[in-house]
């Protein structure tokens, strides 16, 4: 059961984003609900990343690019994908606020990349 729980996730994350966004608005949420909409976002891109890096693990196992010793582990692939899920929940927040351009966009690419990198060399 554990292991179908990250991959399935996204169809009931996505359910329930939209119900939100389709039967409130921000000012009726409140501060709260904006922070619940924010977290269900990071959720939802945690796992999307999760079952990407698997499945790019697994085809490059397949086609022969990656030993089946090197291949990436769930929990490796977990830390990757809460790094990688950062970047579009903090372009949507620049976005709500109205000030991205082209240097935000890149700092928080960089800072994603930062992360990824350190996170890449504590395993």
């Amino acid at each position: 059961m554990k292991r179908y729980l990250i991959p399935l996730l996204p169809i009931p994350l996505l359910a329930l984003i939209l119900l939100l966004m389709n039967q409130t608005t921000p000012v009726s949420m409140g501060p709260a609900g904006i922070l619940l909409m924010f977290s269900l976002i990071y959720i939802l891109f945690i796992s999307i990343f999760f079952n990407l890096v698997i499945a790019g693990s697994n085809i490059a196992v397949k086609f022969g690019t990656l030993s089946r010793d090197n291949e990436i582990k769930p929990y490796k692939a977990y830390y990757f994908s809460c790094t990688l899920a950062c970047f579009p929940v903090f372009i949507l927040a620049i976005v709500s606020i109205g000030e991205l351009g082209i240097a935000d966009v890149m700092l928080v690419a960089l800072f994603v990349l930062l992360a990824s990198f350190y996170v890449a060399r504590k395993l």
